[in-house]
């Protein structure tokens, strides 16, 4: 089975999927930020969730743009939950690192 796209839909793709490498990129720097505070200090688990929640931001905001320009699927709640997950983990590390 072939599928046919326009140039339009086409690119419209490639930036989702950039958009979803992006954010990838963003987790993992966050999860490096964590377990880096987590051997050394507790100020760098509060910077590794921080970077989680810039990542969900600025996948919203790509998001939302393509959605504007076009009728782009994307799965924002997916995202969404995989950040209140990762929130939730760098939590629970802080709060061991306390005790």
């Amino acid at each position: 089975m072939q599928y046919h796209l326009s140039h339009d839909e086409l690119a419209s793709e490639r930036t989702l999927l950039a958009a979803k490498w992006t954010f990838s990129a963003w987790i993992l720097t966050g999860f490096a930020g964590v377990g880096i505070g987590l051997a050394v200090v507790n100020l760098l688990v509060i910077w590794g969730a921080s970077i989680f929640i810039n990542a969900i931001i600025d996948n919203r905001r790509i998001c939302a743009k393509l959605i504007q320009e076009s009728q782009s699927k994307n799965s924002l709640l997916v995202f969404l939950l995989m950040t209140a997950v990762l929130l939730i983990v760098a939590a629970l590390v802080f709060w061991i690192t306390l005790q």
